[in-house]
């Protein structure tokens, strides 16, 4: 994806991670009660480096948040959670986290484990931060509580034709047609 496109996405998904956040100091009680937060995603199986890049992500928008000291007398508090990109275990760990004082899940990677997660998730109020899922099943059921930050699996064939036509002549490559099987 080009610098130009890449700009686009951060412009485009940046306030909408950033609103989940603030509706979950909002959501709180009281101001000077601490935000539970959680990391959901896979510290453990085939996926794992991904589930390192979702935890670093989030402890570093964590820590930033609680540097800036935008939410008075209140402390942001992750919590790690490894689904292993596995069903079963993703289970476990989605009942857990709504057995606790969590706001707000950023996760899963998964696709499947986001859609079964995300009913759950919203029975209970928790809003669920959707990084990786690129299934388009995850919000064309009018979740409220679900937020996605990363492209559909039916956006990816128009996105890869407009970042290879500016990599290389259109004219002289043959790219593939979009297939209904993707995802």
């Amino acid at each position: 994806m080009s610098t130009r496109s890449s700009a686009v996405l951060n412009r485009r998904y940046t306030p909408a991670a950033g609103a989940a956040f603030v509706f979950c100091a909002l959501a709180s009680t009281a101001w000077a009660l601490d935000i539970h937060i959680a990391e959901a995603g896979p510290m453990s199986g085939s996926s794992v480096a991904f589930g390192a890049q979702m935890r670093n992500g989030a402890a570093a928008a964590v820590e930033a948040s609680n540097a800036s000291r935008l939410l008075p007398n209140t402390q942001v508090l992750l919590s790690v959670a490894d689904d292993a990109c596995d069903p079963k275990q993703a289970v476990a760990v989605t009942n857990k986290l709504t057995m606790t004082q969590v706001r707000l899940v950023v996760g899963h990677l998964c696709s499947s484990l986001s859609i079964s997660a995300s009913d759950v998730y919203a029975e209970t109020g928790i809003i669920q931060l959707s990084p990786g899922p690129t299934n388009p099943q995850l919000t064309e059921c009018g979740i409220p509580t679900v937020i996605r930050i990363c492209g559909r699996d039916d956006q990816q064939d128009a996105c890869g034709r407009i970042h290879s036509s500016e990599l290389i002549d259109a004219t002289t490559a043959l790219l593939p047609q979009p297939s209904p099987r993707h995802g």
